[in-house]
C-alpha cells in the first residue's frame, strides 16, 4: 500500500516532466496512449499544486522541468528582441513571417461603439487566456457599449497543432461572432519541444523559434485579415525561474511579430504581477494597500483579483491602441 502511495505521489510531483516527455516522442499509437493516460495525471498534479511543486524542487537542484531550462536572469524587458536558450547562447532572433509591403494602406479607424452597434471583442486562449477572458468579459460587458465573447480552451497553445489547431478554431470564430477586436492570451503550453517535418526539434534552438515565430505569425494574419485589431498580452512571471525564462522567449517572439502584423498589438503582463522588487508574489497590494491574492494556489493560474488587474490593463491598450472609447 506504501508503495503504491509513494508511485501515485511521484507521478504527480513529476508529471510535467512525463507528460512534456511524452509530447515530444515521435507521433503515433504509444505517444497517444502515454498522452491519453497521463492527462487525469497532469490534471489532480495540477489541480492540488503537486506537479508545480515538482517543478519548483527541480528547478531548485538546478535540473529541467521538462524542456531546456535556463536558470538566469532578471525579466527580459519589453524592449529586448533576445532570449536566451537552454544551453545559454542566444537563439536567432525571431525573423519577419509575413512582413507587410510598404505599399499596404493605412487600417480604416474603429467605429466608436454605442449601445446599438458595440464594438465586437473575441477573447481567446489557453487556461491562463481563459482566467483573463472571463475577467474581460465580464468588465466590458459592463461598458454597455461591448459585446464580448470568450473561447478559452484549456491544455492548448501553438506548439500542438496535431492536439488542438488554433488558426482553425479562430477562423472559425472570426466567421461565428464577426469581432472587431481579437484578444489572445496562450503560450503556458508551449515550452515544449515539437515536430516540425516529423523531426523533434529542441525547444529555444534555432529551428524551434523559426516554427513557433511562423504559427505566432499565422495566428496574428488570421485575426486581422480583415483589418479587424488584435491584442496579444504575453505570458506572466511564473513561481519557477527555469519556466519564466521559457516564457520571456514567448513573449519576445509575439512581441516581435506584433511589430510586423499591422493592427497587431502587443501588451506586456509581466509588469503586473511583480513586487515592488520585480519578483514574482502571490499577493499584491491593491489601491488601499491591501494584500490581494492574484495568483491561484497552483502557482501559475489568475486568482480573480489578478485577472480583473490584468483585464483592466487590456481595456486600457484597446482604448490607446485602437482608439476607441469604451466608457465616460
Amino acid at each position: 500500500m506504501i508503495g503504491f502511495v509513494c508511485l501515485g505521489l511521484w507521478l504527480l510531483l513529476d508529471s510535467h516532466s512525463l507528460q512534456r516527455s511524452a509530447q515530444s516522442s515521435p507521433l503515433g499509437a504509444r505517444r497517444t496512449a502515454a498522452l491519453t493516460v497521463l492527462r487525469p495525471i497532469v490534471w489532480v498534479g495540477n489541480g492540488t499544486g503537486l506537479a508545480y511543486l515538482g517543478d519548483l524542487v527541480k528547478d531548485a537542484l538546478g535540473r529541467p522541468t521538462g524542456g531546456p531550462v535556463v536558470k538566469s536572469t532578471p525579466p527580459v524587458p519589453v524592449a529586448s528582441p533576445r532570449a536566451r536558450s537552454a544551453n545559454g547562447a542566444a537563439p536567432a532572433a525571431p525573423q519577419p513571417a509575413g512582413t507587410p509591403s510598404p505599399a499596404q494602406p493605412a487600417l480604416l479607424p474603429l467605429p466608436q461603439p454605442t449601445a446599438a452597434k458595440p464594438l465586437r471583442v473575441l477573447a481567446i486562449g489557453d487556461s491562463i487566456g481563459e482566467d483573463l477572458g472571463l475577467s474581460l468579459v465580464a468588465k466590458l460587458g459592463a461598458t454597455g457599449v461591448v459585446q464580448a465573447t470568450l473561447d478559452g480552451k484549456i491544455n492548448t497553445g501553438l506548439a500542438r497543432p496535431d492536439y488542438f489547431d488554433w488558426p482553425g478554431e479562430l477562423r472559425t470564430d472570426i466567421a461565428r461572432f464577426q469581432p472587431d477586436v481579437v484578444v489572445a492570451m496562450m503560450g503556458a503550453n508551449d515550452n515544449q519541444s515539437f515536430l516540425v517535418g516529423g523531426r523533434a526539434v529542441q525547444f529555444g534552438s534555432p529551428e524551434w523559434v523559426s516554427a513557433y515565430t511562423q504559427r505566432v505569425a499565422t495566428v496574428m494574419s488570421e485575426a486581422t485579415a480583415k483589418g479587424q485589431r488584435m491584442l496579444w498580452v504575453g505570458m506572466p512571471v511564473m513561481p519557477s525561474g527555469g519556466v519564466s525564462t521559457q516564457m520571456q522567449l514567448l513573449n519576445t517572439i509575439v512581441q516581435g511579430q506584433a511589430t510586423f502584423h499591422p493592427g497587431v498589438s502587443y501588451l506586456d503582463s509581466w509588469h503586473v504581477f511583480v513586487d515592488g522588487s520585480g519578483k514574482y508574489s502571490v499577493y499584491l497590494p491593491d489601491a488601499s494597500g491591501s494584500q490581494q491574492r492574484v495568483r491561484e494556489p497552483d502557482g501559475l493560474h489568475l486568482a480573480r483579483a489578478g485577472s480583473d488587474r490584468l483585464a483592466d490593463w487590456a481595456i486600457g491598450a484597446i482604448q490607446s491602441q485602437f482608439g476607441v472609447r469604451l466608457g465616460s
